[in-house]
């Protein structure tokens, strides 16, 4: 792992990855940092963890992408961001509006 930057572990569902999510990345791990995104599985995932994963490591903000949350939270002085409740809301907000504006058309 590059060194020289504190490292940030941000576990989350990713499931799906929106602008929301995008800029609290940005907020939460300044450009000196080392960001390791870290793949959660949800209840009931929309995708499959590998599509989020490569969604994820796509982002220019995440350095690293695992699957294996425990191992990221054992990470020596990582500080740990822990978005999932936050990823679960945003999904459920993203699933109303769809029905939403489905019912409207």
């Amino acid at each position: 792992m590059p060194s020289g930057g504190p490292v940030r572990v941000i576990v989350g569902f990713f499931d799906p990855i929106h602008a929301a999510q995008i800029r609290a990345l940005k907020q939460l791990a300044p450009k000196e940092s080392v960001v390791v995104a870290a793949i959660a599985d949800p209840p009931e995932p929309l995708l499959p963890a590998r599509a989020r994963a490569e969604l994820a490591a796509a982002l220019d903000s995440i350095d690293y992408v695992v699957t294996d949350v425990e191992g990221a939270l054992s990470l020596p002085g990582a500080v740990v961001y822990d978005l999932r409740q936050d990823d679960l809301r945003r999904r459920d907000e993203l699933m109303r509006h769809v029905v939403r504006r489905h019912a409207g058309e």
